[in-house]
């Protein structure tokens, strides 16, 4: 009687324990993490907020306006705003926005299957409409986006990305399920990552009252809705954008509550990480910068196992107009003093040394003496004329100023006048569209999709590589087209020789980036950094430790 007595007492001390703390939950008190949804439940309380700095600015908040922010207008706007696809740890597309997809037979369309737990921030279902509605407005003539040129591939639009009056490729085959149709056929390992990564959906039931020509100037964009893993909280134009975690995302809530992202540059991002006012920065330190990182002893590192930036000039082809003149300057260019002072490696083509489409037989020549030749040839025909001079476009960093001064000195040794200037990058870009920018100097990430460059290399709207013909359409067109692997490999090859040819801009060092950042945001592990020029930056994955 006595042991069943206590424990009919302990049972009902449990009883009113349980019962205290599900009214606590339901009353005053701290609220539980099922109610607020909020990932630092349990944290003492106390918000985690992830601090990072980004080295430029974004242009705003606007979607399919982010192209003279670069990828830094990219990374906050896929934060906000939700995508078809993500990308694992090696560029490869998986769900996303939608859970699956499949191209067609004909490789002419691709049917996108959404997620259906997918929601606008206000908690309205994305459905299949909102990227067809997306697609509607961005098209339209009158809406004055300054990043449209992605859907130049569907059907129903001119070169620009502009509807043509005819019907446009897209459409919601039920709620959750959207159909592209496209004037070429496509691939995932080339199509996805140059054009569809881009589709953002747009919430139809905010916008589709709205002008196309007033899509600019909405008050929407002061306090955007999106569907994506972060939600707009507040901004300092220029300065710091701070973001809170959606609790409701569909592939999973942020294990944080704010992102805080602050605009300061490289050394100052540095200072401020060794004091641990910053979680991570953006883009990846310089590797000065990142040997100081890693010496502190405080912070994780990540090490990409392939070289993931490629140093290269690019080539207005307008105003350089003769091959043999471009493959002399590509002979002259001493690209291992330039990978020395780099750290990094020597390349020839866009393909990247991880590649399985790396040809070891198309490799980079070293011969001033034969370059010479070639443009004295040159000159003879008429083709150059050495008296008017060629201006090589960096931006204000030491290092691309370094690079251009030695790539003075090997192009005037052949006989080429060669002047530098230095000029912000969008200014530089712009120039390369009004040929008033003869070359410049690029860092590129290296993809790992082999036809990464053909939208600067397409004749088909304006490039900045500006070339005149469909050569390296063709190209393309014959790598989306083939059979097997073995097949996309004597493509690439081809692709590789021809550039060795016709040389449309110069690369000339491949180089490892790599990132450190809090502890408390992993050990070791990628945080998807590396693609965020693609969209896709994978918070909802980051292991953020309290």
């Amino acid at each position: 009687m006595k042991t069943n007595t206590k424990k009919r007492a302990l049972c009902l001390l449990l009883a009113v324990l349980m019962l205290a703390t599900v009214l606590a939950g339901c009353g005053g008190g701290n609220p539980s993490s099922s109610e607020t949804g909020s990932p630092s439940a349990g944290n003492n309380g106390e918000e985690i907020v992830i601090n990072m700095a980004m080295n430029s600015g974004w242009t705003d908040l606007i979607p399919y306006n982010g192209a003279t922010g670069g990828n830094y207008s990219i990374l906050v706007l896929s934060l906000i705003y939700d995508r078809l696809f993500a990308l694992d740890d090696n560029g490869d597309p998986i769900p996303r926005g939608a859970d699956s997809w499949e191209i067609s037979e004909d490789k002419m369309s691709c049917t996108f299957y959404l997620n259906q737990n997918a929601k606008w921030h206000d908690g309205e279902p994305v459905t299949a409409e909102d990227y067809v509605f997306a697609a509607e407005m961005i098209t339209d003539p009158d809406c004055g986006v300054t990043s449209k040129s992605h859907y130049y591939i569907l059907t129903g639009t001119d070169t620009s990305g502009n509807a043509d009056g005819t019907p446009l490729g897209v459409e919601a085959l039920d709620e959750y399920t959207v159909k592209y149709t496209f004037d070429e056929p496509v691939s995932e390992s080339s199509t996805f990552t140059l054009y569809i990564f881009s589709y953002i959906p747009l919430p139809k039931h905010l916008l589709e009252d709205v002008d196309p020509a007033d899509y600019l100037t909405l008050d929407l964009w002061n306090h955007p809705i999106g569907s994506g893993p972060m939600k707009f909280e507040s901004t300092i134009a220029g300065s710091e954008l701070v973001l809170t975690s959606n609790e409701d995302y569909h592939l999973g809530a942020p294990k944080f509550d704010k992102m805080r992202i602050q605009v300061m540059n490289a050394d100052s991002s540095v200072a401020a990480m060794l004091a641990g006012d910053i979680d991570v920065m953006y883009p990846a330190p310089t590797k000065d910068n990142f040997a100081t990182l890693e010496a502190s002893g405080t912070l994780s590192c990540y090490y990409m196992p392939y070289p993931t930036s490629q140093r290269c000039i690019y080539i207005n082809n307008h105003l350089i107009t003769d091959s043999r003149v471009r493959r002399a300057m590509d002979m002259a260019i001493d690209r291992e003093a330039i990978a020395a002072m780099l750290e990094g490696e020597p390349i020839e083509t866009p393909v990247p040394l991880a590649s399985k489409f790396l040809d070891p037989d198309v490799t980079y020549t070293y011969d001033p003496e034969a370059a010479k030749a070639l443009l004295d040839e040159a000159i003879a025909d008429g083709a150059y004329d050495p008296s008017v001079p060629i201006n090589l476009v960096t931006g204000t960093a030491a290092e691309g100023e370094n690079i251009c001064s030695l790539v003075q000195q090997n192009l005037a040794a052949i006989g080429m006048n060669i002047e530098v200037q230095k000029m912000e990058a969008a200014t530089m870009f712009a120039g390369f569209y009004d040929d008033t920018v003869a070359m410049g100097t690029i860092t590129k990430p290296a993809s790992l999709n082999p036809m990464y460059m053909r939208t600067a290399l397409t004749n088909k709207r304006t490039s900045y590589l500006q070339w005149p013909t469909e050569l390296w359409d063709d190209i393309a067109m014959k790598f989306i087209n083939a059979k097997s692997e073995e097949e996309e490999v004597e493509v690439m090859k081809e692709f590789q020789e021809t550039w060795v040819e016709q040389v449309p801009g110069l690369f000339m060092a491949a180089t490892y980036e790599h990132y450190a950042y809090s502890p408390r945001l992993g050990d070791g592990e990628s945080l998807g950094l590396e693609y965020s020029n693609l969209g896709s930056t994978p918070v909802w994955r980051w292991n953020v430790k309290a």
